[in-house]
């Protein structure tokens, strides 16, 4: 702040309540106790700048809510023009507690869409950056900000760690953490959360920012295999005993580049049982693509065999 005094006789301030007479400035964590920062002394008839730390203070509460307070004080027997004080651009600058290398409070994602699985190999969380700005970190010589991923395990938030953001663009973070994958086996722990850290702050010019605008998430497995549905072969839909067709389509949902394999087994009228080879195929559109399975009237030849 600025001031300057006409022909004012200087009169010393201390803590207090309520009031003091005093030429002097305060402030007060509590909106009752106030504490002495100084006195205004007697700069005559210039204006003089004076800037004080009150978080340097003794007295400081350690943070500036609702009943933080600043006060001025000017005592005289004369008001103005005779004797008297004058103030001018009163400038308060507060750094919030946490304005350097702080952690935002997480985005959560909730119940990811996915596939059902039975194992996972492992999961790839990619987020694009859009806006990168690390001013405030680099003013104040710290850390520079960063992503930070969460992922949820059925019971806790396992920490991932960081997305190593150095600017725009996307960056990713590859997940084998056991708990993790084997929760993820359940679509309702796939929640994951995202959270901007080490964000500072120094002045209106120059603080942290990151915005980021999109998340994916890739699992990727080679995952056993699971039982499909039965389809019993009848008279119904048999040409005769040694020729029966049935056809059977599947739907298949994978990221690209999945391998996809499928077998058949097949039980014969006095329980025996005979299974085709594994075969597969690498899915490389998210397009619907038609797959006919190879010829297996080999097993029920067989089985006509093994009847006699």
């Amino acid at each position: 702040f600025w001031h300057r005094e006409w022909n004012d006789e200087e009169t010393s301030g201390a803590d207090h309540t309520d009031h003091y007479n005093s030429d002097a400035y305060y402030f007060t964590c509590d909106g009752t106790n106030w504490k002495h920062l100084g006195d205004l002394g007697n700069p005559g008839s210039t204006w003089t700048k004076v800037t004080v730390n009150i978080t340097a203070d003794p007295d400081w509460c350690g943070t500036a809510d609702s009943n933080f307070k600043i006060k001025f004080t000017q005592y005289d027997n004369y008001a103005l023009t005779s004797d008297g004080r004058g103030f001018d651009d009163i400038n308060i600058t507060y750094t919030a507690p946490g304005g350097q290398e702080a952690n935002r409070t997480p985005i959560t994602y909730s119940d990811i869409n996915l596939d059902t699985y039975e194992s996972l190999d492992n999961i790839t969380v990619t987020v694009y950056v859009s806006y990168y700005n690390n001013s405030g970190s680099q003013a104040n010589g710290n850390t520079n900000p960063t992503l930070w991923l969460e992922v949820y395990n059925g019971t806790d938030w396992v920490d991932e760690g960081s997305f190593s953001v150095t600017g725009t663009g996307n960056f990713s973070i590859t997940v084998t953490t056991p708990s993790v994958l084997q929760s993820w086996k359940t679509e309702a722990n796939r929640d994951i959360r995202i959270s901007a850290r080490y964000m500072d702050y120094n002045d209106s010019t120059h603080y942290d920012q990151i915005n980021w605008t999109g998340v994916w998430v890739d699992v990727f497995s080679e995952q056993e295999f699971l039982n499909d549905s039965f389809r019993e072969f009848n008279s119904s839909i048999c040409l005769n005993d040694t020729v029966c067709w049935s056809n059977v389509t599947k739907t298949v949902t994978s990221q690209v580049g999945a391998t996809i394999k499928w077998m058949v087994y097949a039980r014969d009228l006095v329980g025996n049982w005979n299974q085709t080879p594994i075969y597969s195929y690498v899915t490389t559109s998210e397009e619907v693509t038609t797959t006919t399975l190879p010829n297996i009237m080999s097993i029920f030849e067989t089985y006509l065999r093994r009847r006699g």
